[in-house]
């Protein structure tokens, strides 16, 4: 940041702390796309069907997704064009979680 940085720049530098620190959670029932706006989205799923949630395309380092199914419908998780520990998708059944980060250094996201 310079010397004498001006509004804008405070802004989006807290906002971007802000992200870093603040998860974001979502309730879903349907095929969802998580958003890639903040560092760590948490989505519970409550679908008794079978639906897909996709994880954003351009994770940055260090991106979470943490996914819950705490209903009876079957979850493709789904990597969206890239890997999850080598694999393109994986499926989550009832009570079933999956937390995952993107690392730039493995170029995938992996389970934690």
């Amino acid at each position: 940041m310079p010397g004498t940085p001006t509004p804008q720049q405070i802004w989006d530098v807290l906002s971007d702390m802000w992200g870093q620190i603040s998860p974001f959670y979502q309730s879903h029932s349907s095929d969802y796309t998580t958003t890639g706006k903040v560092h760590h989205e948490i989505v519970v799923v409550t679908a008794t069907n079978p639906i897909r949630i996709k994880l954003h395309k351009k994770a940055s380092d260090g991106d979470e997704v943490t996914t819950k199914q705490q209903n009876t419908g079957t979850v493709t998780f789904d990597g969206n064009g890239e890997t999850i520990d080598g694999e393109a998708t994986k499926t989550l059944t009832r009570y079933d979680a999956i937390h995952v980060i993107w690392t730039d250094d493995g170029d995938e996201w992996s389970i934690i």
